[in-house]
């Protein structure tokens, strides 16, 4: 284009017969002066807007799929965390219960006059180490352990009585162990985000019939219209929203130790 405009101005100061040795010797001697019409230079500056319009969404896109990436990694690094405690611990699952100051991600639960002054780093933190694996870059919530936990392993009924062997699970593979939170205030969370160090993404409802229910509203899909979720055979692995609900639904993904119970969401 700006050939073009360039060519169009020394036809303009010369026309078809006329020749120079070179545009300086042209703009030295003043005969004419060749510039941009103000139609010219508002066309160039759409063009720009356009190819921004176009190519920033992408370049976002690129950098969350980066951070999904990561994330997976963290997920990766807390499942084969569970998949070692349990080969400790008798293949047991590690216990979570916050009200009695039971943790097992990575995190602080408490100042040092809680929990009879005990500083809980959690029961996997041996074997991560690194308080940064807890806290997904998509999430960035102001503490670390951005991971809700299976909270419905407080067994009873239909369910086993924690800590959970792994004998008891009917399918590792497809039973999940940690989920992404929702990272903006919601009343699943009681009007704030859902700190994965004080709720889970599960719980039991009944036992007749036995039924446990997916707090799905808890959930959070930051990683385009998707989330990272941990699984208690040691892999992670990323599910769209629509896939995950329809999964749990049918029983092809578990929130519970036990496939024969009936899954609901809220």
């Amino acid at each position: 284009m700006l050939g073009r405009m360039l060519k169009e101005g020394w036809r303009r100061c010369f026309g078809k017969g006329r020749h120079a040795t070179s545009l300086r010797g042209v703009f030295s001697a003043g005969r004419c002066r060749v510039g941009f019409t103000l139609i010219e230079l508002l066309v160039v500056i759409a063009i720009i807007a356009i190819l921004a319009a176009i190519l920033f969404p992408v370049f976002s896109q690129v950098r969350e799929k980066a951070r999904a990436t990561a994330c997976l990694s963290n997920a990766r690094q807390i499942a084969l965390a569970v998949a070692q405690y349990s080969q400790d611990y008798d293949e047991r699952m590690p216990l979570y219960n916050p009200s009695h100051c039971v943790h097992w991600l990575g995190d602080k639960l408490w100042g040092a006059n809680a929990c009879g002054g005990i500083n809980n780093y959690g029961s996997l933190q041996p074997y991560v180490k690194n308080r940064q694996v807890f806290d997904c870059p998509s999430t960035r919530m102001w503490h670390m352990g951005n991971y809700l936990l299976l909270h419905l392993w407080a067994g009873g009924g239909s369910l086993p009585t924690p800590p959970v062997p792994l004998s008891q699970i009917d399918e590792p593979a497809a039973t999940v162990v940690g989920a992404e939170p929702m990272k903006d205030p919601t009343s699943a969370c009681y009007g704030g985000p859902c700190d994965g160090r004080w709720y889970g993404f599960g719980w039991k409802v009944s036992d007749n019939p036995p039924t446990v229910r997916a707090s799905f509203a808890r959930w959070g899909f930051h990683h385009q219209e998707g989330q990272n979720l941990v699984f208690t055979d040691g892999h992670a692995k990323w599910f769209k929203r629509e896939k995950a609900q329809g999964d749990i639904l049918k029983n092809a993904l578990l929130v519970s130790p036990r496939k024969d119970v009936t899954q609901v969401l809220n």
